[in-house]
């Protein structure tokens, strides 16, 4: 597993999720499978393998599926597109630095093994920083929600650094000074990845034999599993969206908050005039919105303070 330059090995291993960060003083859990989430300082990634043994095997695995909607597969894949390998989304025309953004991920992916995904979703510290971390008791991070996908509230990004999802996204690791990856808005077939990576019953590739995910899998059913609220009384459930990492209960593979909370923007499209978002929110139920599940939502997305994003790296 490739530690870029710049980060730290901080513990966990590719088979419970291996966790690094941009601060060398987060590299003291090396002996433990599980990373705490306190204690540590700097913003935090983790890896997410694929299997790239043959060409054959990558596409069959580094797909996008079918997510899991109140205990059953939904049916909003058919109706959606993201930019592939070549760049290509059959629902749209990206614009040329998604295309090429696009193509350069699949690439990596395929060369490394795999990418790192942040380990919460994007938050701002007290400060107003944006970083990828819990933060403490004195300097709590919470999610950085009421974002639209794109800075411009459209369905194609712009070209600022800052304003959006997509953006700041794009912009993290300029803003933190990375030299050896290069941050994204995480596209769906990644969040599928981890999906894949958590149960590796997700895959239902016929071709490559995998069953459906038990009833129990997180990625069907993450009842207690994040921070769900399960109150449609929006007198009840408003504004109570938990800080980046709140509970342990709510890890997987070492990534918190993968489910509940706040839904997350990708870079797929549902149509040609909504965006994709993935992993359920704070109001619903864990069981009926879990961690695979996909929705769709106008790509201005500002005022709901239940959408929130979180950043992949490729090497």
């Amino acid at each position: 597993m490739p530690i870029p330059n710049g980060f730290y090995y901080v513990g966990g291993t590719k088979d419970t999720g291996l966790v690094i960060s941009d601060n060398p003083a987060d590299a003291k859990y090396q002996n433990q499978e599980i990373v705490p989430a306190d204690g540590l300082i700097g913003n935090q990634f983790v890896w997410i393998p694929v299997d790239n043994s043959s060409e054959e095997n990558f596409n069959k695995v580094f797909q996008r599926q079918e997510g899991y909607w109140n205990g059953s597969k939904d049916s909003y894949l058919s109706f959606c597109g993201e930019a592939n390998a070549e760049g290509e989304n059959a629902n749209l025309t990206e614009t040329t630095t998604t295309q090429e953004e696009a193509k350069a991920m699949y690439a990596s992916v395929y060369k490394n093994g795999g990418f790192y995904v942040g380990r919460y979703e994007v938050g701002k510290d007290t400060s107003g920083v944006i970083v990828i971390k819990k933060g403490t008791e004195e300097n709590q991070v919470n999610p950085y929600n009421n974002i639209p996908w794109s800075a411009n509230g459209q369905m194609q990004e712009t070209t600022g650094t800052d304003g959006g999802a997509v953006e700041i996204s794009r912009n993290f690791d300029s803003a933190n000074n990375y030299t050896s990856v290069t941050s994204t808005l995480i596209y769906g077939v990644q969040w599928d990845a981890i999906m894949n990576f958590i149960d590796p019953n997700y895959i239902t590739n016929a071709t490559i034999g995998t069953p459906n995910c038990q009833d129990s899998s997180y990625v069907k059913n993450s009842q207690g599993k994040g921070n769900y609220n399960e109150s449609q009384n929006t007198n009840t459930w408003k504004n109570q969206v938990a800080p980046c990492g709140s509970s342990d209960d709510y890890r997987m593979k070492n990534i918190y908050d993968l489910a509940g909370n706040v839904e997350e923007w990708t870079m797929e499209a549902y149509s040609d005039n909504c965006r994709v978002q993935r992993g359920g929110f704070y109001p619903a139920p864990g069981s009926s919105l879990p961690a695979s599940m996909r929705s769709y939502n106008s790509p201005v997305g500002d005022g709901n303070d239940d959408i929130g994003f979180r950043v992949a790296l490729y090497l």
